[in-house]
């Protein structure tokens, strides 16, 4: 099969920054506040590849911020072609608003997938994801509406280049296949 390229497909040179939302488009996942980064980072674009009822609201948005140019909505990926497709990424974002306690619980898919596509990862310093992120190494965590922190946090990203590490950290940790035995284990040793 050939390669994917996200950059090719949208026409976003190699120099450029890709901040990437993978998801469900809704409120309270974080996607206006990586939007708002885009006057900060003028060399960065966002990628969100989903699909949701939110995309009109992210598109004004993006209209009144005068950085329309630099949103790129990819619409929905096969699972089998979302990591290709997100490997080209600078960094992937969760920035879940913890507005209610399945939010507040959240472990969201789209941090293996990051991960496993070797993108590090920005996400909401919620118990879950704070617990993946820091065990594993693999991004930082900030407050969801820390601008401040936010900025910090990709600007480590850009200038520590960790991808393939945490590519490997991903391949080794956090794929079925290396938790299927601790989880059957836990399973006979709760029986």
């Amino acid at each position: 099969k050939g390669r994917i390229s996200l950059r090719e497909k949208l026409n976003i040179t190699q120099d450029k920054v890709i901040f990437l939302y993978q998801g469900f488009l809704h409120r309270g996942r974080g996607i206006k506040q990586m939007i708002q980064l885009l006057p900060i980072f003028k060399n960065a674009h966002v990628v969100i590849i989903g699909k949701g009822h939110y995309k009109d609201e992210l598109i004004n948005y993006g209209i009144k911020l005068d950085i329309i140019k630099r949103i790129h909505f990819y619409g929905a990926v096969p699972y089998l072609d979302l990591l290709e497709v997100s490997a080209e990424a600078n960094i992937g974002f969760s920035l879940i608003k913890p507005i209610s306690k399945s939010y507040e619980q959240a472990l969201p898919n789209k941090l293996f997938e990051y991960a496993l596509a070797g993108i590090p990862i920005i996400a909401s310093n919620l118990p879950e994801m704070e617990k993946i992120i820091n065990e594993y190494g693999i991004g930082c965590l900030v407050t969801h509406d820390d601008l401040n922190g936010q900025i910090e946090s990709i600007t480590k990203i850009l200038n520590n280049k960790k991808g393939k590490e945490i590519q490997k950290i991903a391949e080794q940790h956090l794929v079925w296949e290396t938790q299927e035995n601790l989880f059957l284990n836990t399973l006979n040793s709760n029986a």
